[in-house]
């Protein structure tokens, strides 16, 4: 009688046992999945951030630079005079990485417009049609979309809409690889006289 009673308790604790040991087992499995998720997201993260910095050098070692005057030219057949298009040399910095045009925005901003103009088909033109922007020239270098190290593209702005006197606007050109090169201009007054005037 007391042999049987010993033995349920055996049994009972035994069973215990075994239950304890697949819990543990079970929470071993689940804290190694949940660390290995831990850590793959940590590297992932640390790659991000690693990828992040190395792109911002890049777009901080590549800016482009207003390389002369900008002009304006002056369309006498509307009355006032108004201005129609805009020419800006720009170049980038010496150590810079070179500038693909062909994923370049460029942006023309006034008073009472935001006009985003459409790259020329072929980029290089020398008279873009209205509301497109073109490669009017290349100096020093070869005549593609790149511009490199000592390289000048002359831009040619056909406006969509035309600059009055006195006006103020601002031009937004922006690569997708650098910063965005922002000019504020003023139209000045004086156009009637005038086929280019500089801004």
């Amino acid at each position: 009688m007391s042999g049987g009673i010993f033995t349920a308790i055996a049994d009972e604790e035994a069973f215990t046992g075994l239950e304890a040991a697949i819990v543990l087992i079970a929470f071993v499995i689940v804290a190694a999945v949940f660390s290995y998720v831990v850590l793959d997201a940590g590297f992932n993260a640390a790659a991000q951030d690693v990828k992040s910095v190395h792109d911002g050098v890049g777009m901080s070692s590549t800016f482009l630079n207003l390389n002369g005057d900008m002009y304006a030219g002056v369309n006498r057949h509307f009355s006032p005079v108004r201005v129609d298009l805009i020419l800006i040399p720009v170049s980038i910095n010496p150590t810079g990485d070179p500038v693909d045009f062909t994923k370049v925005n460029v942006v023309c901003i006034s008073r009472d417009h935001y006009d985003e103009l459409i790259p020329s088909d072929p980029l290089m033109t020398e008279s873009p049609a209205i509301n497109h922007w073109s490669i009017k020239s290349v100096s020093n270098g070869d005549e593609n979309n790149f511009l490199e190290s000592g390289e000048i593209f002359v831009l040619d702005l056909k406006l969509l809409n035309l600059l009055l006197p006195y006006e103020d606007f601002t031009v937004e050109i922006q690569p997708s690889d650098c910063a965005v090169m922002t000019l504020r201009k003023e139209i000045p007054a004086g156009l009637e006289s005038k086929c280019y005037v500089v801004l």
